[in-house]
């Protein structure tokens, strides 16, 4: 096997949909991963960005979600991110995952807590998540506006499979 940029999984630099209502969640990107691509013993390392293209000095909160649709509704929370200060206009970050078994998937941070950091560590036991890989998945990154008068947008993302 070879490691790098040959094991992705999801790589797309496409724009995502544009997000402008204030403090609404919603879906702006969703990648598929397909029935069996990841198996027990995979390891995956997931890499987000997004971007504000109107800035109106507020934060705004990145989320990252699978789920067997393109929905917000059932999906298992994987990484949360809010925005440090009104002038930060992008967001980069990533996160770790371990698939334990048939029924666990243990991220690298708390699924609910903020940061932007891949490489964190984390003061609590590992988050683990029930994600059936034998069924297509959804990669979904939903942003949420914590002002009104901006947009923000996913502008990619990378998931490598070891």
């Amino acid at each position: 096997m070879s490691y790098g940029m040959s094991n992705y999984i999801v790589r797309t630099m496409a724009d995502g949909t544009a997000i402008s209502s204030n403090a609404t969640e919603e879906i702006s990107a969703s990648y598929l991963i397909s029935a069996n691509t990841v198996a027990v013993d995979s390891f995956l390392e997931m890499f987000g960005r997004v971007e504000r293209s109107v800035d109106n000095a507020v934060t705004f909160t990145v989320k990252i979600y699978t789920n067997t649709s393109v929905s917000l509704v059932g999906a298992n929370l994987l990484a949360t991110a809010t925005t440090t200060n009104t002038a930060q206009d992008s967001v980069d970050f990533g996160r770790w995952l371990l698939v334990k078994s048939s029924t666990v998937t243990q991220l690298s941070a708390p699924n609910n807590e903020s940061t932007q950091l891949r490489y964190f560590i984390p003061t609590t036991t590992f988050t683990e998540v029930n994600i059936d890989w034998t069924v297509d998945q959804y990669f979904i990154i939903s942003l949420t506006n914590n002002g009104s008068g901006q947009t923000v947008l996913a502008k990619g993302m990378l998931i490598l499979k070891y």
